[in-house]
């Protein structure tokens, strides 16, 4: 019933490289759990930034159908590639999140800016799954029409 569709990886390649490739790059535990922190966040950034350039750009706000989002501009078009990509990306830095997490900081759970940073992760994590599967406002089902 579901097989595997090999044009899946032209999204999770740049996903696992995008995440990846800054962990292996810096040395600091501390610096790659800032980063992992930031992945979410840095979603909500790229896809509502995404939303206002077409609304900008054609006037309302987009909604399924229209514009469709398949005839954007050239640069309009990097940008709903890049969003494409973060999708899978938001689900490997918070598998990797959640490993650093338990690997390198199970006992510096008491420091306070660690408790921070994993309730802003926790927060903006919790957020990204309703805004995918609530849809508020139809921007997802735009996107993915």
């Amino acid at each position: 019933m579901f097989g595997f569709d090999p044009s899946i990886l032209w999204l999770l390649v740049p996903a696992v490289v995008v995440v990846t490739v800054p962990l292996l790059i810096v040395r600091s535990n501390e610096k790659r759990f800032w980063f992992l922190t930031s992945i979410p966040i840095l979603w909500f950034l790229l896809f509502y930034g995404l939303v206002t350039r077409v609304r900008l750009a054609y006037g309302y706000w987009p909604s399924p159908g229209r514009p469709d989002p398949c005839f954007f501009s050239s640069t309009l078009t990097w940008h709903y590639v890049a969003i494409w990509a973060s999708f899978p990306a938001v689900v490997i830095g918070a598998i990797a999140f959640i490993l650093l997490t338990i690997l390198r900081y199970r006992s510096s759970f008491q420091q306070a800016r660690h408790r921070i940073g994993i309730t802003v992760f926790a927060t903006a994590f919790a957020a990204w799954c309703f805004n995918v599967l609530a849809d508020p406002g139809n921007f997802i089902a735009w996107f993915l029409d």
